[in-house]
This record gives structure tokens, C-alpha cells and sequence, in this order.
């Protein structure tokens, strides 16, 4: 599909709602206002659902999130790191909230998923992440990438935050 010019393209850039700093804000929003996704583009259902649920976590709606996960859901899989409390190995639904519970350590500066590729059930997703640490006062930018696996039945049975631990580390301490 070809983009006429003063067309907005089929997922533009996130902007940072003003006042937004913690995960529970709207961190994001489309310049179009239709949402992360203009839904006229054929897209992928699995890129569809990963789009969701940055939309819901921009919201706070952390149910959502959960809704589309496995009851079985492998999270931050083949963790082989140290142990930060972010990054926990869990297993199901019901643990895996407590991944968002840990995010309240955290002011949220910028949350921005600006590209996706997808192939073979799994999708990534290039997200620029700001954020201050509450209890240190020290910031963090990062640019992460997230891998999200698909089951057969369109759930997320598996994700991993692939990211630079080594800083995240070093601004906790």
C-alpha cells in the first residue's frame, strides 16, 4: 500500500503525554489517534495483539495485558543473568503480574514501541525506554527489544526483555 502525501502512515512514532511518569500514566499515544495502529492497514494478528498491549500498558490496564497471555506463559524465558527483580523467570498469568507490580520502582520518562518485525509466530519489538529510578533518583535510557512467542491459539506463551541489565544494575544500586 503506497501512502499519499499528508497520509499519516500506518503506525506512527509514539509521543510522550506531558505530566506522564509513572507506568500507570499514558505514556503513549498515536499522532493519529486511532490508537498505536491505523486497523484499515492489513496487519498480523500476533503484531496486532503485541500493539494491544502496549496500548493497554499505556493505559495502566494491566488485565488486558494479562488477557493475552497464555495460562501457562513463560516470562522473561531463558534468563540466564543476574538476578535482577525485573527480570525474574515466571511462569503463568498469575505471576507474571507480579512483573507489573515491580514496575512501581520506576518513573516513567518515555515508553515508545516504534518498530515491529515479525516472522515464524514471534514478534519483536524495538521500544525506546526512559525511565528514573524512584529510590536512587538516577536515570536510565535504554533502547530494548522485546521478543514475544506465539502459541498456536494466538496467545503469548512466551517473552523476553532483551536489554542492557549492566546499566539497569548499575542505576538500582
Amino acid at each position: 500500500m503506497i501512502r499519499q502525501p499528508g497520509q499519516p502512515r500506518a503506525c506512527e512514532p509514539a509521543k510522550r503525554v506531558a505530566g506522564a511518569s509513572t507506568w500507570r500514566d499514558p505514556v503513549f499515544v498515536s499522532s493519529t489517534g486511532l490508537g498505536c495502529c491505523d486497523r484499515s492497514n492489513a496487519m498480523s494478528r500476533n503484531t496486532d495483539t503485541v500493539k494491544a498491549a502496549y496500548e493497554a500498558f499505556g493505559r495502566g490496564d494491566i488485565a488486558a495485558i494479562l488477557d493475552k497471555l497464555a495460562d501457562d506463559v513463560e516470562w522473561e524465558h531463558d534468563w540466564g543473568g543476574a538476578q535482577l527483580r525485573w527480570y525474574v523467570s515466571r511462569r503463568g498469568r498469575d505471576n507474571v503480574a507480579g512483573f507489573f507490580q515491580t514496575l512501581d520502582d520506576f518513573d516513567f520518562l518515555k515508553f515508545e514501541p516504534f518498530a515491529f518485525l515479525e516472522d515464524d509466530g514471534m514478534v519483536v519489538s524495538l521500544v525506546r525506554l526512559e525511565l528514573r529510578v524512584k529510590a536512587t533518583g538516577k536515570g536510565f535510557k535504554d533502547l530494548e527489544a522485546h521478543l514475544w512467542t506465539f502459541g498456536a491459539d494466538g496467545q503469548v506463551a512466551k517473552f523476553r526483555h532483551l536489554a542492557d541489565t549492566h546499566q539497569l544494575a548499575a542505576v538500582t544500586a
